[in-house]
């Protein structure tokens, strides 16, 4: 894992309570690990294309890189052309309103930043949105402008490496993925 995800990663791993003195899994965090590495990268209906970030255009659904699909941007977010399928994406904050376009449907509202957590309803041909609203995470905005500037210096700080001192010394990158 890069640097910049462990420092996610112990945020994450501290919202579910783990011991991490004898990195005892509690059953919760357990049930949604083993959950979560079934899943598919993309959920395809035959209208919609369901994905993380995007995908890369001219390039067929079958061929899809992993790394695209849950990392692409700006050559997916700027493509006007058509697409395979009407793509449902987030991963890029975008505002506090989805965005809905001819070949994609952008729902990342930013919920820690902007209090906004958004879901795309789509049903019987009618696309829409419900929004819940609630407080922004003050932390999680410091810790992303942290991290942003870490990584657009091209390192990751010590003081943002919050990997428990356990994980740094004894955990290979083979240990990390936790399924």
């Amino acid at each position: 894992m890069p640097d910049w995800a462990w420092f996610l990663f112990d945020h994450t791993i501290e919202s579910y309570k783990v011991d991490t003195d004898g990195l005892a899994m509690s059953d919760r965090l357990r049930r949604h690990v083993d959950f979560i590495s079934t899943l598919p990268l993309t959920h395809d209906d035959g209208k919609y294309l369901f994905v993380h970030a995007g995908i890369r255009p001219h390039v067929s659904l079958a061929d899809q890189e992993e790394q695209d699909l849950l990392w692409i941007r700006e050559e997916f977010l700027d493509y006007a052309g058509s697409l395979p399928r009407r793509i449902v994406h987030g991963h890029t904050i975008i505002g506090d309103r989805p965005i809905f376009t001819a070949n994609r449907i952008s729902a990342d509202t930013g919920a820690f930043r902007s209090g906004f957590l958004t879901a795309i309803v789509l049903d019987k041909g009618e696309e829409s949105f419900l929004q819940a609203v609630g407080e922004r995470d003050d932390g999680a905005i410091e810790r992303e402008r942290r991290l942003t500037a870490a990584m657009l210096n091209g390192s990751l700080p010590a003081n943002l490496d919050r990997r428990p001192g356990f994980l740094r010394a004894t955990m290979t990158p083979t240990l990390v993925a936790l399924s």
